[in-house]
């Protein structure tokens, strides 16, 4: 459990929504001259491309300072495919570890099978499980579990999507308020808390979960039943299997999950409910001292009281779902 730090390079919602609505009514305002041959894609690049990876917060111009294999955006990556030196258009990292590599291509080209092929196999050389492939009028998302083939450009292919779909019109608020992320294709329960400062939806691969403001429940109980041995099962079993070991954690498999409501007339319930938002707490807490620890030592003890805490959680919410010995040691059994 961690909480979403906030974007990076000054980026808001407010500044990626103003940025994304300016991209998507020029790239449609002026959508035949964009199809024509001439228009390149350096000037995709320049026109489309880096703008929205910069409102996302992406320090594209390494304003960090970062020594180059360690820079959030690496631009034309150097890339070993069977002994030739090719380039990736971008290479994407997180705190120092590359994360994926986006293929970019002028709209007057289709997204056709063998450019595909080329940016899975630039992510497969990477050993990075995740290619995006774009001309900004298409943006094609794949995992990559295996070894490319030129002839299967369908195989991994996760989500597409339209450029209009980009433009996310629900509501802002609900999303500074406090709620719950998870990556829509994750190998794991991978829950975490939302707190405003980070808009994400479905369409940048993560899932909002937000409460109705009349539910009672405290967000954090709801985050330790997610996050729970239980839950956890129940989701990845209830989910299709993709290739690399992926499940999918978007919002149609979410809202068949059986969350244990709380009857606060129950003091034996309310306990139940204080007792795991305080553990989750705990959590919370532990978590970015675990990240920080430098020496062995310390994450060893730091280690044990996150697992020694988790389970505690398991424990309560064993409790709650009234789960006999033999359901608990099947559930146990299977992680």
């Amino acid at each position: 459990m961690v909480k979403i730090p906030a974007m990076p390079t000054g980026a808001s919602f407010a500044s990626f929504e103003k940025e994304l609505n300016r991209l998507v009514a020029s790239f449609e305002g002026n959508l035949a001259e964009f199809k024509k041959p001439g228009y390149v894609e350096a000037q995709l690049r320049d026109d489309f491309l880096n703008p929205f990876f910069r409102a996302l917060g992406w320090d594209l111009e390494n304003r960090a300072g970062l020594i180059q294999s360690e820079r959030e955006v690496e631009i034309e990556s150097r890339t070993r495919i069977q002994g030739r030196q090719k380039r990736a258009d971008y290479l994407f990292r997180a705190d120092k570890r590359d994360r994926f590599v986006c293929e970019a291509k002028k709209p007057a080209d289709q997204l056709h099978s063998r450019y595909a092929f080329q940016a899975k196999r630039y992510a497969w050389n990477k050993g990075l499980p995740l290619a995006i492939l774009t001309d900004f009028g298409e943006m094609k998302i794949y995992i990559v579990g295996g070894r490319p083939f030129i002839d299967e450009p369908q195989v991994g292919e996760w989500k597409t999507y339209h450029f209009k779909q980009y433009v996310y019109l629900d509501k802002r608020d609900a999303f500074e308020r406090p709620h719950i992320l998870t990556p829509s294709l994750s190998d794991r329960a991978n829950f975490a808390v939302g707190t405003g400062d980070l808009f994400l939806t479905g369409t940048a691969g993560v899932t909002s979960i937000i409460p109705d403001p009349s539910i009672k429940e405290d967000l954090k109980y709801i985050l330790g039943l997610l996050n729970s041995r239980p839950i956890a099962l129940y989701a990845v079993t209830h989910s299709p299997p993709f290739s690399g070991g992926f499940f999918k954690f978007s919002a149609p498999y979410l809202r068949k999950l059986p969350i244990r409501r709380i009857d606060f007339r129950n003091a034996a319930d309310k306990v139940r409910h204080d007792k795991l938002v305080g553990l989750v707490d705990k959590m919370l807490m532990l978590m970015p001292k675990l990240r920080a620890a430098k020496s062995e030592s310390e994450k060893a003890t730091l280690q044990n009281a996150v697992t020694a805490t988790n389970r505690q959680i398991d424990q309560i919410v064993y409790e709650l779902y009234d789960l006999t010995p033999k359901e608990i040691a099947l559930i146990e059994g299977a992680q």
